[in-house]
Order: C-alpha cells, then structure tokens, then sequence
C-alpha cells in the first residue's frame, strides 16, 4: 500500500473526530491509541495527549477502527521505531517483555525493540487478524516466510493472561516512547491528502447542490448576476457587492483577499455586533477599521459569505459552549443517522449559518446541508433570540485559519 493511501485516510480520520492533523507524529500515534481494545482508550489518551482534544462523543459511537485493515496498519505501524527502548524500561514481568521473550525462543527476534513493540500494538488493535499482521510484520523484517513460527508464538501467548490496566502501563511506555523513523514522504503526501480532499468535499457539494434544487427556474433567470449587482452599486453609490465593499474602502495592495472577505463577512452580520472585532481581523493603523465599521452591508453576496464559512474547522478545538447548545437545542429534528454522523466543524458551520442576516440564512445552510424543515427553522430562529452569539469564540477559530 502507498503512503499516499496511508495518509488519505489518517487525514480522513482526523477531520471526522476533529483532531489536529498538523502534528505528523502525534496524529499517527493517536490512530493507535483511538484504535485499542482490552484498554481504556480515553485514560491512555489523557496521559499521552492532556491537552489535545478528539470527539470523543463520536468515537464512542463507532471508532472502533480508525483506519480499516491490515493493509493501512502495516506501513504505519513500519514507520514507527523503539531503538532507545531499555531493557529496564519494559520490565521483566510485562506483557512486552514475555512477548520479546517469546519471539526469541521461536526464532522471531531481529536483536531490538521494535519488531515485539509494533507485534504488541498489532495485538491490541480492533478488527485486526493477529495472526496475519504479525506474520506479515515479521516476514519483511526477517525476510522469509514466518508462518509456522506465529502460529506457535501466538499458541505459546494464550496462556498468558494479563488485565486491561498491566495492558495500559505497557502501552503508555511503548507509544511514549515511539520515535517516527523517515516520515518526510508521508508529510508531503499528508499535505497533498488534505488539499485533495477539500476539493472532493467541494465537488461533491456541489452536485449535491444541483440535485437538490433540480431543474431550472423561470425565478433564476430573474435574479441579479454578480455583474450587475456590481454596476448598481457603480450608478448609486452603494457598496452592497463584494467588488463595491472592496472599491469602497480602497484596501491596501498588501492586503490578501483572504482578509478582504472576512471584513466583507463581518461588515454583513446584523444579528450581533461585529464592530469591536474588525481590529483581530486586520492589523492596520490608521482610521481604516473605523471607516469600515461605519458601512455595514444589508443585501450580502451569498458566495462570498459561502467561502468563509466553508473555511471555517475545529480540528483539534474543544466546542465552546454556545455551539454544544445549539447542537443540543436545534437538531431535535434531525434524522438519528445524519445527526450521529455530524462532526464539530459540521455543527460550527451550521451554527453561524443560524446568526446571518434573517432574509438570508436558511440559502447559507441549505448550502452547507441540503436538510431543512419547519421545524429546524423554528428551533434555529428560536435559538437565536434566546442566546447571543458567541463572538469571542468564532473570532478565535476565523483568525486561527
């Protein structure tokens, strides 16, 4: 299997359970850890990772396997090396330490670490054939053919029993101590996934889209193109379109048209107030950020607002509280499939779709998903009115982009 695979779905893996997929060796030993059995998962995870966040409501549901089978598992686990593991360090009663005892009495010892640590961790992953992996683990690292001397290694370990905690000691020491040997190509390929996977999830919202709304309309036609919203603007003086904001406040060269957007974004929000804010935005001195907080914009371009949003992720954040009430509150009528397969960045988009302009929020979710009913309009705008937005929270996250 190519590490262009092995990368495609660790990046897959990562976005579903809003994990930071920035960190190449942690994201990779947090497959591991997310995919264990005879363990407690969430107290191996909170001593090795205090301070990151999964969703673990998610995986509970049914990440039992985060990868799939053994041909995504071998190369990752080949990736990972236990050269500076101490003999004093494994103990000589743990699990790991009978496992390498035992891989020497049957032939299967290559004089280090690493081939008993990866055959441990192979014994411990959900919906994994132990005896495959560990025959295939042990063929390319001995270069010949293992079988008969597995299937007396795994024979010899069945009378040794050990409890989930003795399982969880040997576990913390050995992906503490995991070091990542050349992971150079799979970076790149990481990089490349996540790129590739974006424009998939566009595409595929897009013919998502255009089923949805079927065939055209005569009320299509007689809408306002982006040309002519820009010429209305150019006859009366108005800055309602994008091109017109940005003619308008005559923005300095310097300044990308990633930030354009967002100030475009923030000048168009009427549920709550965005003055305050334009500063995180854009660092300028001089008087630009009060003019812009001088002109809102009252009739929006639905794409433009459609960009930031869809850049919106929490990967690696906790949901603040606003959002997990919203999630709560408002998705009562949700299909039970569509609302257990909802990921963070999924109910982060949804929830500041709810706090757009009132004429226009129902076309913005509709393009973030195609599901809408009465009764979500009502709880959404009920919603609405009972709580005000979290403006410090969503800032964070628009600026940490």
């Amino acid at each position: 299997m190519s590490l262009a695979l092995l990368a495609e779905s660790m990046c897959a893996a990562g976005k579903q359970y809003s994990m930071n997929v920035r960190d190449l060796r942690t994201l990779c030993i947090k497959m591991v850890v997310l995919s264990l059995r005879y363990a407690d998962r969430r107290r191996i995870w909170d001593a090795l990772f205090p301070d990151d966040f999964v969703d673990w409501d998610l995986v509970q549901r049914g990440g039992f396997n985060m990868l799939g089978d053994l041909h995504i598992w071998v190369p990752l686990l080949e990736l990972f090396s236990w050269e500076g593991l101490e003999r004093a360090e494994s103990g000589p009663n743990t699990s790991l330490s009978v496992l390498r005892r035992a891989t020497r009495a049957h032939g299967l010892d290559v004089g280090t670490w690493t081939l008993p640590c990866q055959l441990q961790i192979a014994q411990l992953l959900h919906g994994i054939p132990v005896l495959q992996v560990w025959q295939v683990l042990t063929c390319r690292a001995l270069k010949r053919d293992t079988h008969s001397q597995c299937v007396l290694l795994l024979a010899g370990l069945s009378d040794n029993q050990f409890t989930p905690a003795e399982y969880e000691e040997t576990l913390r020491l050995i992906l503490g101590k995991a070091l990542l040997v050349d992971f150079s190509g799979l970076e790149a390929h990481l990089r490349n996934a996540s790129m590739r996977r974006a424009d998939l999830s566009e595409a595929f919202k897009l013919k998502s889209l255009s089923s949805y709304h079927g065939r055209p309309r005569l009320r299509d036609r007689a809408r306002a193109t982006d040309e002519q919203k820009v010429q209305l603007d150019v006859t009366l003086g108005t800055w309602e379109s994008y091109v017109g904001f940005c003619q308008l406040h005559q923005f300095p060269n310097v300044l990308s048209d990633t930030v354009k957007k967002r100030l475009y974004f923030l000048t168009s929000q009427s549920q709550w107030e965005w003055r305050p804010f334009v500063g995180h935005v854009m660092r300028y001195e001089g008087g630009l950020c009060e003019r812009i907080g001088k002109y809102p914009v009252s009739r929006p371009d639905l794409p433009v607002l459609q960009q930031v949003i869809e850049g919106l992720c929490m990967d690696g954040t906790p949901p603040f509280e606003e959002m997990t009430a919203f999630r709560n509150q408002c998705f009562g009528s949700f299909p039970v499939s569509s609302f257990q397969r909802m990921t963070l960045t999924q109910v982060l988009k949804l929830y500041v779709c709810a706090y757009q302009n009132p004429a226009y929020w129902k076309e913005l979710w509709k393009l973030q998903l195609c599901l809408i009913s009465p009764q979500i309009i009502k709880d959404c705008e009920a919603f609405v009115e009972a709580r005000p937005f979290a403006g410090e929270a969503f800032m964070a996250l628009l600026c940490s982009m």
